[in-house]
This record gives C-alpha cells, structure tokens and sequence, in this order.
C-alpha cells in the first residue's frame, strides 16, 4: 500500500491574521481542497485510496474516508469545505493507495454561509504532497515582520515514532546588512507521530528579529530543521494587509544538489517577476553558485532586440547556511534588469557544494481590478529530473480559472521531444476525455502551455478545436491532470500556475508537478 502525505489539511479554521473588516467579509475562515491523481497508466489500473485525517497530538486519525475510484491517469477532487464527517480545525493527512498516486493541495478562504464551493476568496496558495520523508529538511526563505510578511511553517512527522525536532535559523546578508539576530539557538520541540507541528515566526521577535542596524525588529533567512524522525514541512509566507501568500514544500536532502532546473524566472514580464532564494545547505563549508538564465518566447533585450535564447551568467558565494535573494522587482537587487527590458523564462544553478532553489512569482494589478497575483515553486535537481511528468490540476475555462504549465529540459546538449495527454475530471463540461499534444523543449530551454487566452499561441487546451470545446456554449470548462512524457528520454521538469482573472488580490496558486521514475 501507497502513501503520500499532503501536510495539513483545513476544514475551518479562524485566521486571525487576515483583517477581516477591510475585505467587508464578516466571517473568513481557511479551507483546503486536493486534487488526487492516479499515476498508473496501465488500462484497469484503479486507484482505491483511503485518507486518515490526524490531529496535532496525533494518535488514531480523527477521520478516514475512501475515495471514489480513480481511473489510470484520471484525477478526483476533494473540498474540506463540503466534505462531511470532519469536525472544524486543523489536520494533516495521510492517503493511502495500491496504485501510485499524486496530490495537490489547494489553501483558500471562504464565508462558512457561501453555499456548496463557492465563495472562495483570496489569498490562494498551492503546494504538493509528499510520498516520502528526509531527517533533515532545508527551509530557504524564512521571516519575520519582513516589510509585510511572516512565515509559518507546518512540519510533519512521517515517521513511525514521537518527532524530536531542532529548528536552527540563519540570517541573510540584505545589501550588505545583517537581515536578524546574528547567534540563534536551536529550538527544540517533539511531534507525535503523523502529527503536524505548527511554528508561527509572527510570534518570534525576541529569538530572530535584529535589535539594532537597518532591519531592526525583522528578520529574514532560512531555516534548518533536523530529527531522528522523517518529516515533511510547508511553509507560508503570507502578507495579511494586501491579502497575499506564497507557499513552498520544503526540501529534503534528496532535493538539494550542485546543478538545479528552474522553469519560470520572469523580469519585468507583462507585470510578472520572480524572486529567486538560494541556500547552502552545508552548515560548515561555504559554496561557490552560478545561475544561467535563458531567455523564452518574447523576452527582450535591452535596445529592443529578440530575446529568445538568449543567455545571462551570475556568480556569488553563499557561506554555510546562508541564502541568497535574486529579487527581480527591484533594478539594484536584479539579475536580468540591465541585460534584458522583458525576461520570461528559464535558469540553471550550479554549484560547489548542495544547495536548494525557492523561487516566488508575483503579478502587479494583473487584471486592473486590484489583483496581485502570487506563488512559490521549488527548483529541480537535475538528477531528479525524467522523462515522465504528472501535473494533478490542469484548468482552462474553469469558473474562471485557468492554468500555465511551464517546463525545462534538464539537458544543456540535447532537445527534449514531448507530449501531453491531458485528461477531464468529473468537473468538466466534457468529462474523462483525453487528447495528446506534441511540443519540442530546446536544450536548456523552456516552453509554456498558457490557458488563459481562447486560441492563444500557447494554448493547448482553450481552443475551438479541441475535444473539450463545447460550441453551444463557448467553452471548454476543463478540469483534469496532465501527464507529459519526453519521447526520447530527454528529462524535464515543471511548474504550474493555476490563476483568475475575476477575484482582487492574491488570486493565483502555483505547484511543483510530480517528477515520475522511468
């Protein structure tokens, strides 16, 4: 039997942090839904899946349910908001499988009034479950009153024993500055088995925040966090004031290497930037980093030349623990600013030790309606990336919302050939209906299947020829998964987007996709 744990689950919770009034939404709590894929593609390989729900003590699950079977590369979503049988607060989740599965987790806000799903508001926010734990978990962006934002981190024992966790932190150097206090002890804490420990830095002024200099009472950095127990952790970064979160997983040591694939990194991109943090995972040796970005479809250099292909080099040194902020929203802390006018997409680290990649994406009034746009990813070892890619939420036309799928190749020499079968869920207009389709990824390059536009030269499925158009409405409503394969072996990596136009504030998610064995 399978297992993935997705981290926590919210069927109603008060968040204290959201200032309710200045929304005119009298009673916001935080929900989740997951969208739950099956990985087997063989025909008649259903997948029976079970979730144990656990509360913060742990012990038996507070609820379990089975799932409608899933088909083989089909997809089933689940909404804590209607879902029946789980008491209000908060959980995590452990699913089960005797086929493999994938899940992608959904956190938004909503009026407990608002009937069935609807209502749903901002800030949105997306990360992905995890089919194993690592004893060590790297957390590369972590803060404290930081110009808005705090970070709370939910860490998970997958363990078959109580957790003992130590959380040790480390402050960046922002612009020649100390960005916290400069001796952190670790703090400890113990998490019962299966159980997730909550571990808000809003609360932490006296342990992490600078007490003197330019950042005096904030803090930002990264975090280390060690057990004699696996763990799995998110972490949220999340501005109350303006509505917005970003979420990451944060990384196990399988997730760290000394070449890393990132597959969207934007810069002055139609309102879109990126802000890209990188941390030495060694607490005892400094590394040297290289970051090569590679310019995709539309990107422009300076003086106004095509941009496409074209390349920029970077290199620093991150002693141990430190991270690194590649901020592309402002010109003295960007990397691309002065070589190109409009940047959209990709990068490869390298380094002379481990490290990790957590890259933030963010949108300014994307739809003129006071939108701001915003999500988090996590880049991609190499030697993680292969030739088979599972995408769990993939939207064009739905309600409102539609997906960007961007992917890289991993490979610097060779082209990736790949196609996409995407795949309708219950929710669709037309529903289990699959179509592939067929791109080429160049070398260390990217390419992106963009679905908010009818007919759009990025689009895949928001087309008046594809099987989920229905003409008699206008509309292909699509809900479903993806499952991409690189026909010659050529490995990639993805991210998805997953946004609407029609709500203010933060109204995007993003999730890393699933890199599957060969």
């Amino acid at each position: 039997m399978r297992k993935l744990m997705v981290g926590l689950v919210i069927a109603l919770m008060v968040m204290g942090l959201v200032n309710v009034a200045a929304h005119a939404q009298g009673n916001l709590r935080e929900y989740t839904g997951y969208q739950v894929m099956n990985l087997a593609t063989a025909p008649g390989a259903v997948a029976h899946v079970r979730v144990d729900y656990y509360g913060p003590n742990g012990g038996a699950p507070v609820f379990s349910r089975q799932l409608p079977d899933i088909a083989p590369k089909a997809s089933y979503n689940v909404q804590q908001k209607i879902e029946e049988g789980l008491p209000d607060g908060v959980y995590s989740a452990v699913l089960s499988s005797d086929q493999p599965i994938a899940a992608v987790v959904a956190q938004v806000e909503a009026d407990p009034a608002s009937p069935g799903t609807s209502g749903f508001q901002a800030p949105f926010s997306n990360y992905t479950g995890a089919s194993a734990g690592s004893r060590t978990v790297v957390l590369p962006s972590v803060m404290h009153n930081w110009y808005g934002l705090d970070t709370l981190m939910r860490v998970q024992n997958v363990g078959d024993a109580p957790a003992n966790i130590s959380i040790q932190y480390f402050a960046s150097t922002v612009a020649g500055a100390t960005a916290g206090r400069t001796s952190i002890a670790p703090i400890t804490q113990t998490v019962a088995r299966y159980a997730a420990a909550t571990i808000d830095q809003s609360t932490m002024a006296s342990i992490l925040a600078a007490t003197d200099g330019t950042f005096r009472g904030r803090f930002f950095g990264s975090a280390v966090i060690t057990s004699d127990q696996p763990l799995v952790a998110i972490v949220n970064e999340t501005d109350p004031n303006i509505r917005r979160k970003y979420t990451y997983n944060g990384f196990g040591t399988d997730a760290a290497g000394t070449e890393l694939v990132v597959p969207a990194i934007y810069s002055r991109w139609f309102g879109t930037y990126t802000t890209l943090s990188v941390q030495n995972t060694s607490l005892t040796n400094p590394v040297d980093v290289t970051i090569t970005y590679k310019g995709g479809r539309f990107s422009q250099l300076v003086g106004g030349a095509d941009g496409n292909n074209q390349t920029k080099t970077v290199t620093f040194r991150l002693q141990p623990g430190e991270a690194s902020n590649r901020n592309e929203a402002f010109a003295n802390q960007s990397d691309l600013q002065d070589t190109f006018n409009r940047f959209g997409g990709n990068a490869r680290i390298t380094a002379t030790g481990a490290v990790v990649a957590k890259i933030n994406q963010q949108q300014t009034a994307a739809a003129g309606n006071g939108s701001n746009p915003a999500g988090a990813y996590n880049a991609t070892p190499v030697t993680k990336a292969t030739a088979r890619v599972a995408a769990p939420l993939i939207q064009a036309q739905y309600y409102g919302l539609y997906t960007t799928l961007a992917c890289a190749n991993a490979s610097a020499t060779q082209d990736a050939q790949i196609s996409v079968e995407y795949t309708s869920d219950n929710n669709s207009l037309r529903p289990n209906v699959s179509q592939v389709y067929t791109h080429t990824i160049p070398a260390n390059g990217g390419i992106r299947m963009y679905e908010a536009i009818r007919n759009g030269p990025e689009a895949d499925i928001n087309t008046n020829t594809s099987p989920w158009y229905d003409a008699g409405r206008d509309s292909v409503r699509f809900n479903g998964a993806a499952y991409l394969t690189s026909t010659n072996g050529v490995g990639v990596v993805c991210v998805v987007n997953e946004q609407t136009d029609t709500l203010p504030f933060d109204n995007m998610n993003t999730y890393d996709t699933v890199n599957l064995s060969q």
